[in-house]
């Protein structure tokens, strides 16, 4: 069954401080909204927010983290018993009351995993079929990359999440010579359509003055493939027009078998590509 909308009404929100009491909360921090439940995520400051909910999977938060800029340090996680750096948080929603974090995909190192997008029930090449998968970006310094794990075992074990496979570059000398190669600039956002297999990302690449459009074939999540890319005029060394533009996030719009497009935000310009 593919992810449905949650069977009941609550907005999830983050925010990267520790509530201090409910009360509080209620009575001083809204406004025609009334706090549910909530989970201080171990103290860890966070960007994007992905939820997913339906009968045959449950009812699951994704949550990627920014590197904790306060502390600038490795965070306990009570879960493990080890300091671990930020990555990407896994949170149980089917109590909205009493959300619970069930694992936490730390990072080697300090690194921005803002990104983060699930499929589920997967068919094309997975081995075996019918797994559920997360891609994340991580960004630290100069090592820039798309992770992919195997996140099926988070409600029976989620120790057994594993590493699949990384993206860390384009072909060298694909979009002609000195063009092409290693990830520069950002590993920034992304989307992986679970109707084409294609995963769109914001990244950048040798050749190109920032980040722009490229997609990648995930139908086998352990080999992905880059198969294309799209930028705005002047981004391209070499071209004129240049002003700044470059390419923000790829979202989920349209993002179907039938109509292969990506919306992209673009310096003050919204792009729809087919």
């Amino acid at each position: 069954m593919r992810p449905g909308n949650l069977s009941w009404p609550p907005v999830v929100l983050v925010t990267g401080l520790v509530l201090s009491s409910c009360a509080t909360a209620l009575a001083d921090e809204s406004h025609n909204v009334t706090l549910i439940g909530y989970n201080d995520m171990q103290g860890r400051q966070a960007l994007q927010v992905t939820t997913k909910s339906d009968s045959e999977n449950g009812n699951w938060v994704y949550v990627g983290h920014v590197p904790n800029t306060r502390t600038r340090n490795a965070t306990l996680n009570p879960i493990t018993g080890r300091n671990e750096w930020n990555g990407t948080s896994i949170v149980e929603i089917s109590d909205p009351g009493n959300p619970l974090l069930v694992w936490h995909i730390p990072n080697d190192v300090s690194a921005n995993s803002r990104s983060v997008s699930v499929v589920y029930d997967y068919e094309f090449d997975s081995d075996p079929p019918g797994r559920d998968y997360l891609i994340r970006n991580s960004e630290a310094g100069e090592d820039l990359k798309f992770q992919i794990f195997d996140i099926t075992p988070r409600s029976t074990n989620p120790s057994r999440i594993a590493l699949v496979a990384e993206i860390t570059g384009t072909p060298e000398n694909s979009c002609g010579p000195g063009c092409g190669g290693t990830l520069i600039n950002r590993a920034h956002k992304g989307h992986w359509s679970p109707d084409t297999g294609l995963f769109y990302s914001a990244s950048g690449e040798p050749g190109f003055r920032t980040t722009l459009l490229h997609i990648w074939d995930l139908k086998d999540p352990a080999n992905p493939r880059f198969v294309g890319r799209a930028w705005l005029p002047g981004q391209k060394e070499g071209e004129d027009g240049f002003e700044g533009q470059y390419v923000l996030y790829v979202g989920g719009a349209g993002l179907n078998k039938n109509l292969h497009r990506f919306l992209a935000a673009a310096a003050e310009l919204l792009v729809l590509a087919d």
